[in-house]
């Protein structure tokens, strides 16, 4: 159950403190970096994201966002509606624009339904 926001609730309400580690664990951080090497990789992954077209990352945002509490239907309904202003002002970077990370993070990328 890894992720859930059940833990994350826990946490708040309780006050406890736990290893950054146990957070890891829990799904609540993505990664764990030597404290000393903590804030190159801060900036590594801000110079990743500020890589790609700042509109194409809001909707991106929006859309993953969106597929954890939305039926895919809906989702890919939202996609297909901010798909048209996203790929004009998508900047390439890589050979698929923003929505196709999501197509892929739900293994659906080949089946809208």
């Amino acid at each position: 159950m890894s992720g859930s926001p059940k833990f994350a609730l826990e946490l708040t309400l309780t006050g406890e403190h736990i290893t950054a580690e146990r957070a890891f664990q829990l799904g609540l951080i993505n990664r764990l970096v030597d404290p000393a090497k903590v804030l190159d990789e801060a900036v590594a992954l801000a110079e990743a994201v500020a890589a790609n077209g700042p509109l194409g990352v809001a909707v991106t945002k929006r859309l993953v966002k969106a597929a954890a509490v939305k039926p895919a239907a809906t989702v890919w309904a939202l996609q297909d509606q901010l798909q048209p202003s996203a790929a004009t002002a998508w900047t390439p970077r890589k050979a698929q624009p923003p929505s196709s990370s999501v197509a892929r993070l739900s293994g659906r990328a080949a089946d809208k339904s």
